[in-house]
């Protein structure tokens, strides 16, 4: 079974929060929106320059072991790095990042700015609650989960069983992440995703 991973809807993994430090390319906006797309949906491989050196929370309180920060990003300390890479080595980049408090001390912690760009194409439009991006209608060479979806149907000839956390091909932000790695986050403690299951057909 694979699971669509939602974005929470408050503390403790999402939180208001901006980055520092970030001066990517030419330090234009266009450039800053651009490596702020890469983070958001995985577009590509982040070169170490363009990546943001720091995140700083806008709220107190506690802070879990995954992040949902600015711009759309996941934020992971490294014992979930540790996870992630157990089940899908060498597949997913993992960028160094401080994270700051409100008042700008640095969080406890080793984190890492963690950029998902593996994709599988598996998601079966027909079949589930999506819709084609505005302007794609015609090709629907982009395409986006419909507000409150709740139906997800996947290919199941489409998935690969060795790939575990992936993005979805033409869908941009929509995270997926496999049953065995759900599990192994339960089994650590890890603070769970929101998440909803996907049907495999």
């Amino acid at each position: 079974m694979a699971h669509l991973v939602l974005r929470s809807n408050g503390k403790p993994l999402s939180r208001l929060s901006s980055f520092e430090d970030y001066d990517p390319g030419d330090g234009s906006l266009q450039a800053k929106a651009d490596v702020s797309d890469v983070i958001a949906m995985g577009l590509r491989f982040l070169e170490p320059s363009e990546a943001p050196k720091a995140l700083k929370l806008d709220s107190t309180g506690n802070v879990a072991q995954i992040i949902e920060g600015a711009n759309g990003s996941l934020i992971v300390e490294a014992q979930v790095k540790d996870i992630i890479e157990a089940v899908d080595p060498d597949r997913h980049q993992f960028l160094p990042i401080a994270v700051l408090g409100r008042s700008g001390s640095p969080v406890d912690g080793t984190w890492f700015l963690l950029n998902v760009h593996v994709k599988q194409a598996s998601i079966v439009d027909g079949d589930s609650d999506v819709e084609p991006s505005f302007g794609y209608q015609e090709t629907r060479a982009r395409m986006q989960l419909k507000m409150f979806a709740r139906n997800v149907r996947l290919n199941r000839d489409a998935l690969s069983s060795d790939i575990h956390l992936w993005r979805e091909d033409r869908y941009g932000r929509v995270l997926m992440m496999s049953d065995a790695l759900k599990k192994r986050f339960e089994i650590e403690r890890i603070h769970p995703l929101r998440t909803i299951p996907a049907i495999e057909v």
